[in-house]
């Protein structure tokens, strides 16, 4: 019986915070008066995403300021480890516990409270991920503010939520960042590259790079928000 061969599994992508805000009114004044408009395509807007900077441009305050000021209610946020690449890891981690496989990922993380936040998460909770090449960067680590409305639509389907993304420690990565070995992995996952601006613009010849490698490539999604807001209303 011939020996079971060891597969090797290498990610990037998002991994970020979600910090989740629950019994957010949309219905506010505080809400209402940031939500987007045909002149202002950059406010919130239920089931949609929108940039940190974007929002305390057109709004004049900081996050926080923002945060505090639709938190009428002064709910305290949950969190949650987030991001299509690393939960994707850790739930194969999970599954594959017991398996002969070696995962790896990928990305930056700030030095901050959310990137220590994630480590203890992967510790406690996907330990068999090598994060050797995730790797702390003087900056915020990539988060989203997650602001949720259970009685949005008279509740129809849960209510809605919307986001406020941070990209921060995401937005320094680069394909040059990636280690020498990432190609020479069985399978290669690229998740949601829509929030890691610079992976996201060479993604067409990281999966050639791959491809030329045999690898098994495999793309998760996020919606391309950053392709939206650049196409003016047009094709993109």
């Amino acid at each position: 019986m011939s020996e079971r061969k060891k597969i090797t599994i290498h990610a990037t992508g998002c991994s970020l915070v979600d910090t989740i805000y629950q019994g957010i009114s949309f219905t506010t004044k505080e809400f209402k008066d940031l939500m987007r408009t045909p002149d202002e395509p950059r406010g919130l807007a239920p089931g949609q995403l929108v940039f940190r900077e974007d929002l305390e441009e057109i709004s004049g305050m900081s996050l926080d300021e923002i945060v505090d000021r639709l938190n009428t209610h002064a709910v305290l946020p949950v969190k949650n480890i987030g991001g299509p690449a690393i939960v994707a890891l850790i739930a194969v981690s999970q599954m594959l516990e017991n398996e002969e496989v070696t995962i790896s990922f990928s990305q930056f993380y700030g030095n901050d409270e959310n990137g220590q936040f994630i480590l203890k998460m992967l510790k406690n909770n996907a330990p068999n991920i090598s994060i050797s090449h995730y790797t702390e960067v003087q900056e915020s680590t990539a988060g989203t503010i997650v602001l949720s409305d259970p009685d949005y639509d008279e509740g129809e389907g849960g209510g809605e939520r919307t986001f406020i993304n941070t990209i921060g420690s995401a937005g320094l990565f680069t394909s040059r960042d990636l280690p020498e070995n990432f190609f020479s992995a069985d399978m290669i996952v690229f998740g949601g590259t829509g929030l890691t601006p610079v992976i996201h613009e060479t993604l067409t010849e990281l999966l050639q790079k791959a491809y030329d490698n045999e690898a098994v490539t495999i793309v998760t999604t996020v919606y391309d928000f950053l392709n939206e807001k650049k196409s003016s209303g047009t094709h993109w």
